[in-house]
């Protein structure tokens, strides 16, 4: 049976013993500003991401693979997500999702399927066609964003009242999702995750705000209480769709360090 471009083979029954079928994903290009900090020889990625409405294990799966335009393949690991490997599932034991970046650059236009195979035979695919336009991309790259706050901030600082503030880039029409948390180590010196604490999501999912788009969004109240004496990261991501499934290009913008102050 197919329902707007999914594929399913397994059953509703299935989902109930960690085998839910495929709900959303992304097929997009990235353009990650800090690429040599993750380890990548190139800005210009792609990634890929697969959720699922309800609990997922992923020892019941084989393989979870991506096809597209050109005999284009990619696998998505079915291990533990790092900013090592970047590719594998994220989330707690059974509530996961996946996530995997190819370092080989911007992908082509077409139609990209994510098939995801179950040891049991079970086969769950979602497809979409990537529509790439360079527009935000190139307006973005002639501006010099600017961000605060940066450095360490000011002893006294109201801890539970930060507010987050980047450029926005005039003349386009873009979605931005910014993210906040207790990085573990320095601009020079990373390893590690990034210990997310708040994420102003876009998307409507999980904590996020459903009426909250992001467009041309330059600035957020940060939704969590700093610590003191603590380092943290924040980035805003710039997209060209809030819809999980349209995503076509994300700007990773530059990591941004603040140091709160010690009592």
């Amino acid at each position: 049976m197919v329902l707007s471009g999914i594929l399913i083979l397994g059953s509703t029954a299935n989902a109930a013993w960690g085998e839910p079928d495929i709900k959303d994903i992304v097929v997009c290009n990235v353009f990650w500003e800090d690429f040599k900090l993750m380890g990548l020889s190139t800005p210009r990625v792609s990634k890929f991401v697969v959720t699922f409405a309800s609990s997922a294990d992923p020892k019941k799966m084989d393989s979870i693979g991506v096809t597209g335009p050109e005999n284009y393949t990619f696998n998505i690991n079915l291990n533990r997500y790092t900013n090592h490997n970047l590719n594998g599932y994220l989330g707690s034991k059974h509530r996961i999702w996946f996530m995997g970046f190819n370092r080989g650059g911007f992908l082509k236009d077409g139609r990209y399927t994510i098939s995801l195979k179950y040891k049991s035979g079970d086969i769950s695919r979602k497809s979409r066609v990537l529509k790439y336009s360079s527009e935000i991309l190139d307006a973005y790259l002639k501006i010099k964003p600017q961000f605060s706050p940066t450095g360490f901030l000011a002893a006294g600082a109201d801890l539970n009242d930060i507010i987050l503030k980047w450029t926005v880039v005039p003349g386009i029409k873009a979605h931005y999702m910014t993210r906040i948390g207790a990085n573990r180590g320095s601009s020079n010196n990373w390893t590690g995750d990034f210990g997310w604490i708040y994420q102003d999501t876009i998307f409507g999912y999980g904590t996020g705000n459903p009426n909250n788009r992001g467009i041309n969004k330059g600035k957020l109240h940060v939704g969590a209480s700093l610590k003191p004496g603590k380092r943290y990261l924040w980035f805003t991501e710039i997209l060209d769709s809030d819809d999980f499934n349209q995503i076509n290009i994300a700007i990773f913008q530059r990591y941004q360090y603040l140091v709160t102050a010690r009592k």
